[in-house]
Formats: structure tokens, sequence, C-alpha cells
């Protein structure tokens, strides 16, 4: 893997692709999943902690009708 691009990744200019996690894993002896889901949940925090969660935020929850299972 190139040096430019887990420099990228480092710096959070580039996400972690499935290729950039499957080199990773392969060379840090993990699996490609950790590296997936670490990217995952950072992508979920910057999501929270932005403007567009605030119009998240007001989404209504759809109402379930009598009789259906929760």
């Amino acid at each position: 893997m190139p040096f430019q691009r887990v420099n990228r990744i480092v710096n959070r200019k580039q996400s972690v692709t499935l290729d950039s996690a499957l080199r990773l894993a392969r060379l840090l002896g993990t699996t490609p999943d950790f590296w997936l889901n670490l990217q995952r949940a950072c992508d979920l925090y910057e999501l929270q902690r932005s403007r567009e969660a605030e119009a998240i935020a007001r989404i209504r929850p759809l109402k379930r009708r009598s009789g259906q299972p929760a």
C-alpha cells in the first residue's frame, strides 16, 4: 500500500476502502472487518455531530398500528 494512501487515511482525507481494509488486515494481522467497522464508527461519529444530524433528529417515528408486533 502506498505511503500516500496511508497518510491520507491517517489524516482523515480518505476513507478506508475495501481494498485498503484487506491490505491493512494482511499487513497487521487483523481482519478486514476490523478496519471497515472502524471506518463505519468514524463516519457515524462525524455524522452525529453534523448539521444533517439536527434535521435527522426532527424525524418523528412512525406509529405502529394496533395488532402489529413490536
